[in-house]
């Protein structure tokens, strides 16, 4: 098979001829230590172009009064999310970093909250603050009678805050050594304390219509694209212990005046009504009513109750997606009005230096610069086509003093062109982001479902380099500093070898039918495990990528790249 085959991308043929690789290196690359990919890698953004790389780890806390030290006896508790924004110099050391607090609480009755921070400790330990969130007696949040509240604040840690690089090096380590107190005038030590765990983020997303509900809903025409966000933390003996989860719907075609009034996972295959396990928060008392066009977008975050239903799917959506569906209701459908099955997605990651210089035409006298990523979740019909996406911005800026920031975008054009927006972050001069210091990061997530966004995403996973972040300010408002999501690649790809899927590496033949995979350099702009398959089938052109066999075409199972190896780029088809 190895001489009988082409390989063709943006329109270039090359045979599979090659130089053979060694036994022992076929089989290095074949190892599943080599080929796995995990979820703490998820917004990890490698590469040797720029010296720097950046990466975000979310992580989260269970704070109660008893875990203060000593412990105070009050019913006061809350959940805290903390995402961890490193930066990173070439050799890979950890130079500064910016940690967004997120605290969720639940107390007694009135107080004045005067403090939040990262703390060094142990459970049963006073430690000293490492992180600061910035909230302090000078600009208090006062609590009203009900107890309850949210604080959201971002805290910056600078190349020349030695102990605060330490805690963001100690929580790749051991989190639990670290700890969130939220202080009060009352309780100046604390008021509520949870030692940090290690959280794990996945999204899934599902295609909904009437049709698949069972039985199906006739003489509606209405659709919807919805994702779900799932962050969870384990025990030390690997049980879910906190669960938060982010819904969204963008749906269209409901008559004017439908009421949503529900919003759920459920478990069941196609075909099998089940039981709700995660709830978004969405009833009857916070319904939503459709307006005049039928269309619009729902997003509920919620707190998971840890139900045997819940745990079990936590435990099993990422493995069996399929076994869960999304379901939104309505008060004519009250059973379900759109349905679709939970799928996994694709995952692709760009990084981006973003500079003054790359905008059009160039930004002068600003000595500022941005690591940028975008990381996209994509799915897929059978023709390799993203039917619906997530993008994840993810910017770390750095200007010389304040800022003000109006606008973060991915545009169509390629460098040194200026293009129109095609996915929006949400960040707009009404909803801005005020920076004093002009050092922080930006950290959003947004579902493509319009026909504009998911050509785009089609196409930047094919081209990236005809794509552009660009980051925009009151005093540049056509964007301060802007990069293409990838350089131009001209490279011409080469096939190394190709192996026929059997436990002998020296087979380079196949059966018709069967997996073989091709080793070489350059075979795709973008690698993709196309775990978001929406059609079933597996397509033969991903990313701009075919391959021929004996000309036909040949299904393509996976476009992988593992840097660190030569090889680095391996195709799996059938």
């Amino acid at each position: 098979m190895a001489g009988n085959g082409q390989w063709r991308a943006a329109g270039r043929v090359v045979n599979f001829a090659a130089s053979p690789l060694s036994e022992n290196a076929v089989c290095g690359l074949l190892r599943k230590e080599n080929m796995k990919r995990t979820l703490s890698l998820l917004l990890l953004l490698c590469g040797g172009l720029f010296a720097q790389t950046s990466q975000t780890i979310p992580f989260r806390a269970m704070l109660s009064a008893r875990n203060e030290v000593p412990p105070i006896d009050s019913t006061a508790a809350g959940v805290a999310t903390v995402w961890v924004h490193l930066m990173r110099d070439g050799a890979g050391a950890i130079v500064s970093g910016s940690v967004d607090f997120d605290v969720a609480y639940t107390l007694p009755g009135t107080a004045t909250l005067t403090g939040l921070h990262i703390h060094r400790g142990a459970a049963g330990i006073n430690g000293p603050v490492t992180v600061d969130s910035g909230l302090a007696a000078a600009n208090p949040v006062a609590v009203d009678e009900t107890g309850r509240g949210r604080i959201q604040r971002q805290g910056q840690v600078i190349a020349t805050n030695t102990n605060g690089l330490d805690t963001l090096r100690g929580l790749l380590e051991n989190p639990a050594g670290y700890y969130v107190n939220l202080h009060s005038t009352a309780n100046p030590g604390g008021i509520i304390r949870g030692q940090l765990m290690r959280a794990d983020w996945q999204v899934f997303a599902a295609e909904m219509n009437p049709r698949n509900e069972v039985p199906p809903i006739a003489g509606l025409d209405a659709s919807g694209i919805g994702t779900l966000q799932l962050l969870t933390t384990r025990d030390t003996q690997g049980r879910v212990n906190s669960a938060n989860v982010v819904f969204e719907v963008q749906y269209r075609g409901f008559p004017e005046g439908t009421r949503l009034q529900g919003l759920h996972i459920h478990t069941g295959a196609a075909g099998v009504n089940g039981g709700v396990t995660l709830d978004s928060g969405l009833g009857a008392a916070n319904a939503v009513t459709v307006p005049a066009n039928g269309q619009g977008t729902i997003r509920l975050e919620n707190e998971i109750n840890l139900s045997a239903g819940a745990v079990t799917t936590i435990d099993n959506i990422g493995f069996t997606p399929g076994n869960f569906y999304f379901n939104l209701h309505t008060n004519t459908n009250p059973g379900g009005a759109i349905r679709g099955q939970a799928i996994a997605l694709d995952r692709s990651h760009f990084q981006v230096r973003m500079l003054p210089s790359n905008e059009v035409p160039p930004v002068t006298g600003l000595d500022a610069a941005a690591q940028g990523g975008v990381t996209l979740h994509t799915l897929r019909d059978a023709n390799g086509a993203v039917t619906a996406g997530v993008v994840i911005f993810d910017v770390n800026y750095r200007f010389p003093g304040e800022a003000t920031f109006t606008g973060l975008h991915v545009h169509n054009g390629a460098a040194g062109v200026n293009g129109p927006v095609r996915w929006d972050s949400g960040i707009t001069s009404a909803s801005s982001v005020v920076s004093a210091a002009g050092f922080g990061n930006i950290f959003r997530v947004f579902t493509v479902s319009s026909e504009t966004g998911l050509a785009a995403l089609t196409s930047a996973v094919a081209n990236p380099e005809l794509h552009y972040l660009n980051l925009h300010t009151t005093v540049n408002p056509g964007g301060a500093v802007r990069g293409q999501l990838a350089a131009v690649n001209n490279a011409r790809p080469v096939v190394i070898d190709v192996l026929s899927a059997v436990s002998d590496p020296t087979m380079r033949t196949g059966a018709q039918g069967g997996l073989i995979t091709i080793f070489g350099s350059d075979l795709a702009k973008v690698p993709t495990n196309l775990a978001g398959l929406g059609g079933g089938a597996y397509p033969t052109s991903v990313n701009g990528t075919s391959v021929t066999i004996g000309g036909i075409p040949a299904p393509i199972i996976a476009i992988g790249r593992e840097p660190q190896f030569t090889p680095s780029d391996y195709m799996v088809v059938q």
